[in-house]
């Protein structure tokens, strides 16, 4: 026998209408919301059943009242839980976000702060969702990994707006917004200056013709492709677009392999936005007999990869101190949280050039020798 849905009272079903409202339309504290007699008329129900919804969302925290004057949004100030809330792209399988989350834990612990985790899978709704139940559970304070994508970005900004409106502290970490900045605190590795180290080091063994290899939208990749055509305009080599390539799916990697492939000039090099594009890439390449670095030097950025390559060959990277990159980020979180009087600021941490061998040094080093160099 099929079980009946059971519908809630009247009155709690307009206490979840009336909370999902003013969590949607980020009502300003201590702003005027609706009268009892406005919400009578708008649900069209007794008295009694729209004092119990409102007694049930002052009890919550999403208004108060006062005698005379009517019901206000409640003010979000409380007193400190002792929470962070660290809201992730792809916690689980991302290698670097997994070790940001391991030293900001660590850190946080030592001060005797918990620590929620919200893996939102890269999804801007899901992440809304997250973000207004922390704010409503007064959390003390976000650590943010925004959210990448190639047409909406910028979402990200009014959710960051949405928690300063809130005046709950944010600090994002790892990526950004360039809107967002001078309003909130930023900690991202230098990746202008990474991807300008490792384009000098290129450029240092012969290559003129670097490609440029990334996937979905951030400011991660922008900045690093700033690095890169930054260095080749200072060492008056021209860079070249279509040489730059970018993935969204599996099968793309096979698209680019074959791209590359089919060019009459191709790159000598190409610079992979992380480690695991640049793996990836390298078993593409070798499906259309490309080899790195013998035919194509190949790079990466991170020096942490999750990708399980067949590739015997060691990668040659940018190595961000991801480690410290965390306890920086948690160690502002608890400074803020502690009321020091600091400005919002962009904080780049230093990176660290590591020669391996897909960049084809050890190549060079051949046909010098060989010279008699």
């Amino acid at each position: 026998m099929k079980k009946r849905t059971q519908r809630l009272p009247a009155y709690k079903q307009i206490k979840e209408d009336l909370a999902r409202e003013i969590e949607q339309l980020n009502l300003a504290p201590n702003s005027l919301f609706l009268s009892e007699k406005e919400a009578i008329a708008r649900f069209s129900v007794s008295r009694v059943t729209i004092r119990q919804a409102f007694d049930l969302l002052e009890q919550d925290g999403y208004i108060y009242r006062v005698q005379g004057k009517g019901s206000f949004i409640g003010p979000h100030d409380a007193k400190p839980t002792k929470t962070v809330a660290f809201v992730a792209t792809c916690i689980l399988s991302n290698g670097v976000e997994s070790v940001l989350l391991r030293s900001i834990e660590d850190h946080l612990d030592k001060y005797n702060y918990n620590l929620i985790i919200c893996n939102n899978n890269n999804q801007f709704d899901k992440t809304e969702n997250y973000i207004k139940r922390l704010i409503r559970s007064k959390v003390d304070a976000i650590i943010y990994v925004c959210v990448i994508s190639e047409t909406e970005y910028e979402r990200n900004a009014e959710l960051i707006k949405y928690v300063l409106n809130n005046n709950t502290p944010i600090v994002l970490v790892d990526r950004y917004v360039e809107s967002m900045k001078g309003r909130v605190f930023i900690i991202t590795p230098d990746n202008y200056k990474g991807a300008y180290m490792m384009a000098e080091h290129l450029i240092s063994l012969g290559h003129t013709r670097i490609g440029y290899f990334s996937g979905t939208h951030s400011s991660s990749s922008l900045d690093r492709l700033s690095g890169l055509k930054a260095c080749l305009a200072d060492n008056g080599i021209a860079f070249r677009p279509e040489l730059a390539k970018h993935v969204y799916t599996a099968e793309d990697y096979r698209i680019v392999a074959m791209q590359y492939s089919m060019m009459r000039e191709k790159p000598t090099a190409i610079m992979a936005e992380c480690d695991d594009y640049a793996y990836q890439l390298i078993e593409a390449l070798g499906a259309f007999n490309i080899a790195a670095p013998e035919d194509i030097a190949v790079t990466g950025f991170d020096d942490y990869s999750t990708v399980k390559s067949t590739a015997p060959i060691q990668l040659t990277t940018i190595r961000v101190p991801l480690w410290e990159e965390g306890t920086l980020t948690a160690s502002l979180v608890v400074d803020l949280l502690k009321g020091h009087d600091i400005s919002p600021a962009h904080v780049k941490v230093p990176c660290e050039l590591v020669i391996r061998e897909t960049c084809g040094v050890k190549q060079v080093g051949r046909r010098l020798a060989m010279a008699g160099k």
